[in-house]
């Protein structure tokens, strides 16, 4: 659901009203964990280049920090997110480039929370209630703690069921931005256990971040997410 929601063909506009717009960040929720103001104003994905970036993205513009020394205030840092980069990447530039988003963008969080919170709230409940047992509908703020669940089980793995390369909470704690000197990570982001993903993680540690990345190109991408096939000649 979340994989399919960034690349429907929307109207010319893209983000012609509200409903359009917070489908997308919906999806981008969902694919990257990142929180709905990080997607809707406050935050920026791009490219990560070289090796690990495969399923991986740099993601800027960490909320709830308070600007505090010792947390991911202004820093980037790669973050796994759950489909190909390209994917993400052009989902955030639509939204971003389109009117109604640049509209949203311009929010103060609170005004964002007032005007589209319930709009947001009423998408997450509809596309991904039912794939959740034990709780009668999805909420925001469940999509953060479900793609910290995947990504622990999908890339922080070394191959064999059960095991982590890196400790679950220090794993988290480093996806979700929350800093080397932030604590534990919250229980509320273990309140899912999944048991349906693949028995054969990638193994593959989140790459090291050496310098800030340009912004990715995004010619040559479809209207659908792929890339571009180009003709051959004859």
């Amino acid at each position: 659901t979340a994989y399919e929601i960034p690349k429907r063909d929307w109207s010319s506009d893209v983000c012609s009203s509200d409903l359009d717009a917070v489908r997308i960040i919906a999806g981008l929720l969902a694919l990257t964990g990142r929180r709905p103001i990080e997607v809707a104003s406050a935050g920026m994905i791009t490219e990560l280049t070289g090796e690990g970036g495969d399923y991986c993205v740099v993601f800027e513009g960490q909320a709830k920090t308070k600007r505090r020394e010792g947390t991911m205030y202004g820093t980037p840092f790669p973050i796994p997110i759950l489909c190909a980069p390209h994917v993400a990447l052009e989902a955030w530039e639509r939204l971003r480039k389109s009117l109604r988003g640049q509209e949203i963008a311009a929010m103060e969080p609170r005004v964002f929370n007032s005007r589209l919170g319930s709009t947001l709230s009423y998408i997450v409940g509809s596309e991904f209630s039912s794939y959740l047992f034990g709780r009668e509908k999805a909420q925001p703020k469940d999509l953060r703690s479900i793609y910290a669940e995947i990504c622990n089980q999908v890339y922080n793995g070394d191959g064999l069921i059960g095991r982590r390369i890196m400790d679950n909470g220090l794993y988290y704690t480093r996806i979700l931005g929350h800093g080397p000197h932030s604590g534990q990570i919250s229980d509320a982001y273990k309140t899912f256990v999944l048991d349906d993903l693949p028995a054969t993680p990638d193994p593959r540690p989140l790459p090291t971040l050496t310098k800030r990345p340009k912004p990715p190109p995004m010619k040559g991408l479809s209207t659908l997410g792929l890339p571009a096939k180009r003709e051959k000649k004859k």
